[in-house]
């Protein structure tokens, strides 16, 4: 009997896995239409576009942002507003200066990190920003959240 339901258990694992991530993916792509729908128009510089790889040359990436300042820091959600991109960057600040930026979509997928630290900003390996972007996306994720219930904290 104990075998029959550790393998039922293993078997569902992944279902709960993928339920869990539909829930973070519906709260981001909300939060998304929200940005979308609401922000101002920005900019993401050319140079920092060339490092994620969201362009090949020097130009810039029209976007729209909402951001949330908290003690040490001050947390950027922006959206791509480029025709038929679905690209999101995750950016913390501190000291006036981005200490560090994930690239991802809406099917939450890493595809690029920068951080700036000791001179110029510069990529990192996704395994190394893994931990970071995952407790910086479930940050949005609570944001999101709280908007759909009303409350904006």
């Amino acid at each position: 009997m104990n075998i029959l339901l550790a393998f039922v258990i293993v078997l569902l694992f992944p279902f709960v896995s993928l339920a869990q991530s539909g829930n973070k993916s519906d709260a981001i792509n909300h939060l998304r239409a929200f940005t979308l729908a609401i922000s101002e128009d920005t900019v993401l510089g050319d140079k920092t576009a060339m490092l994620l790889g969201l362009v090949e040359t020097n130009r810039s990436v029209p976007t729209k942002q909402v951001s949330v300042a908290l003690t040490d820091d001050i947390r950027f959600f922006t959206v791509s507003t480029v025709p038929n991109s679905d690209d999101i960057i995750l950016a913390i600040v501190q000291d006036g200066a981005v200490r560090i930026m994930y690239l991802t979509n809406s099917k939450l997928l890493l595809r690029a990190a920068a951080v700036h630290e000791n001179g110029t900003p510069h990529l990192i390996s996704n395994e190394e920003a893994a931990a970071g972007f995952e407790a910086l996306l479930m940050f949005w994720v609570e944001k999101s959240k709280n908007l759909q219930t009303g409350h904006a904290h």
